[in-house]
């Protein structure tokens, strides 16, 4: 084993058991004699070095081993350079080297020698090296015919002879770009190169060779004036340029060969596939192909007209492409233009047949006509007016299609044309004409309107009788609509009042009428006369017999004197007894000297209370005297029988 490497070794070991303790003392390093000479430093000028005609530089710095100084003046040997080499004063042997061979070359230092002694040396550094290289160039093409123009499609792969490891300089080919404008072959190889890391410049470089050729292609158009949504036909030969072999494969135009938009399309060749060769670039004419259509304008010349006319529908037509009139004939998609019901139809060109170009294709617009009638609504503002009143008739005009709304332009004639009338009764209003404005419309239908025209009918109802003074007459109105009988809710007024402070007879009736229903004004009445009165008493007291009174009273109207007969007439409480008309009496029972009369008679719509006081009782008063007198004279007799006996 080389002595260099052992030494480190043993020290490393002892140190390790030493720190263990395995040998239970302190390690010392045994004195020994170092080599006198110390080989302590390397240099290489070059990592890798051009192989055969390049030359670098290699070499060691030595110097003495126990001062540390640079050796100057030493005789070195190497192994692989012949002859003998010498340390400068900077202790620096530099030698210069070259290799015919691929690969690292190690210098290695054969001995050293000082005067004429070889002196021992230890070296501390790994042996100065460079690499011989050179850079391989591999060049392949997956094809070796492409197109003019089109950029050759090489695959390049650079690395180092010796470890193959990936060239990153630049390479430099015989052309400057990889694009020929030019018809042939042209070969393509590395010319120089430029190593940016480490400078090496020799190289092994592929050659590759690869051809430039262009496809040539001519078209045509079998018709150049087509229809829309029909398909162009073209016919095409195409060659290579390069030796006029037959082109194989296909081609695609820039545009569809069916086109649903009128319009000039200019086809060109869009792209090729070459089945073959592979070869893409390609020279072609173009061609220009119109695409066109016959435009077709249809007009109805009334789009509303009435149920069961003709529809008037006329068109005109020219080429999209030119506008050139249309001389063709036209189908629409219906064959009847007319109906018998309301509703609307649509008409649009079904084909054309164009006699000059052959055309099939067209564009249509859409018109529509309605078959119609107008409905016609009456509405009578006020269903029931006065009698001589002209009614008020509104109306609403719809077409009956689709509502629209035809009222501001529509006329309208009512029958009866006289809307009058001076007795009371009903009218039924219809339509009997209209004239539409907009559309000339002339089928109609409509409602009917009722009028009535009317009055109330007013019946005063007085029960009859008399009615007292100062109380309301029980009158009661019944107002009817004297058309049908219809009650009137509205407000009837009186020419007077139903209420009287004084006895006697007064005459009513209906001076006005309110209606808030309808605003009839006109009515009829009845009169009726109502009397106001009050009950007079006449009082007969007879108080001759002691204990009784006896009360004759004779009850009477004031506004005629006629007797009331059949009242409940009460006196003190207790009703009387009628003995004769009008005369009611009643004989209280009483001790006292006066006795109250209180009357109060119950007659027919008539109540009346009369208080004629205290009546005196003369046969009550007789009798207390009678009585009195009596006592006064048992009390004087009395009085003498005492005195006749206090005298005896």
């Amino acid at each position: 084993m080389d002595r260099r490497r052992l030494i480190p070794r043993l020290v490393l070991l002892l140190t390790l058991l030493n720190g263990t303790g395995l040998l239970g003392m302190n390690l010392v390093r045994p004195a020994r004699a170092d080599p006198p000479l110390t080989v302590d430093m390397i240099y290489a000028a070059k990592e890798r070095t051009d192989v055969r005609f390049g030359t670098t530089y290699l070499g060691y710095h030595v110097s003495n081993t126990d001062t540390r100084t640079p050796a100057p003046g030493l005789k070195v040997y190497f192994n692989e350079v012949p002859g003998q080499w010498y340390t400068n004063a900077q202790g620096w042997c530099i030698v210069q080297v070259s290799s015919w061979d691929i690969g690292r070359m190690n210098l290695t230092i054969d001995s050293i020698v000082s005067g004429s002694t070889q002196t021992a040396f230890q070296q501390l550094v790994p042996d100065s090296s460079t690499v011989f290289d050179k850079v391989i160039i591999e060049l392949i093409t997956p094809e070796d015919r492409i197109g003019v123009d089109t950029v050759a499609p090489l695959r390049i792969d650079a690395y180092y002879a010796s470890d193959e490891a990936p060239f990153q300089g630049e390479l430099i080919f015989n052309y400057p770009n990889f694009t020929s404008t030019e018809l042939g072959p042209r070969t393509y190889f590395v010319e120089d190169i430029n190593d940016h890391q480490y400078g090496i410049t020799q190289f092994e470089t592929d050659t590759v060779e690869i051809i430039s050729d262009r496809v040539n292609v001519t078209f045509w158009v079998e018709e150049d004036r087509i229809g829309t949504g029909s398909e162009a036909e073209f016919e095409w030969t195409a060659f290579h340029e390069l030796d006029g072999a037959v082109f194989q494969g296909w081609i695609e135009f820039n545009y569809s060969l069916e086109q649903e938009e009128p319009g000039v399309y200019t086809y060109a060749i869009e792209s090729i596939f070459d089945t073959k060769y592979d070869v893409s670039t390609f020279v072609s004419n173009t061609e220009q192909v119109v695409f066109d259509e016959v435009v077709v304008t249809l007009e109805a010349r009334k789009e509303r007209i009435d149920v069961g006319e003709e529809a008037d529908i006329s068109w005109s037509a020219h080429y999209w492409y030119n506008s050139e009139p249309f001389y063709g004939e036209i189908t629409l998609n219906r064959d009847s233009v007319t109906s018998h019901k309301v509703g609307a139809k649509d008409y649009f060109v079904q084909g054309v047949e164009d006699p000059y170009y052959g055309l099939t294709s067209f564009d249509t617009n859409v018109v529509e006509v309605k078959w119609d009638t107008i409905y016609v609504e009456l509405q009578a503002v006020d269903y029931r007016i006065d009698l001589g009143q002209e009614a008020e008739v509104t109306w609403k005009g719809t077409y009956q299609s689709d509502g629209f709304d035809v009222t501001e332009f529509l006329d309208v004639d009512l029958t009866p044309a006289i809307l009058t009338k001076n007795s009371v009764g009903e009218l039924l209003l219809e339509v009997a004409h209209v004239t539409d404005n907009l559309n000339g419309i002339r089928s109609f239908s409509s409602n009917y309107a009722n009028v009535v025209w009317d009055r109330l009918e007013v019946e005063l109802v007085y029960p009859g009788g008399r009615t007292e003074v100062g109380s309301r007459a029980p009158l009661d109105v019944i107002a009817t609509y004297e058309y049908d009988g219809a009650p009137f809710t509205g407000e009837v007024n009186l020419d007077g009042i139903l209420i009287s402070d004084e006895v006697g007879s007064r005459t009513l009736t209906v001076s006005s009428i309110v209606d808030d229903e309808h605003g009839i004004m006109g009515f009829t009445s009845n009169k009726v006369s109502i009397l106001w009165d009050e009950i007079l008493v006449d009082e007969t007291v007879n108080t001759i017999v002691p204990g009784k009174t006896t009360v004759s009273l004779d009850v009477y109207y004031a506004s005629d004197g006629h007797p009331v007969t059949g009242a409940e007439v009460y006196v003190g409480g207790k009703r009387t007894r009628e003995v004769e008309p009008g005369i009611y009496t009643m004989v209280l029972t009483s001790i006292l000297p006066f006795s109250p009369v209180d009357v109060d008679v119950r007659g027919p719509g008539i109540d009346q209370a009369y208080n004629f006081g205290n009546q005196l009782n003369v046969g009550n008063i007789g009798l207390y005297a009678a009585f009195l007198a009596t006592a006064v004279a048992a009390t004087v007799y009395r009085s003498s029988l005492k005195l006749a006996f206090s005298r005896k």
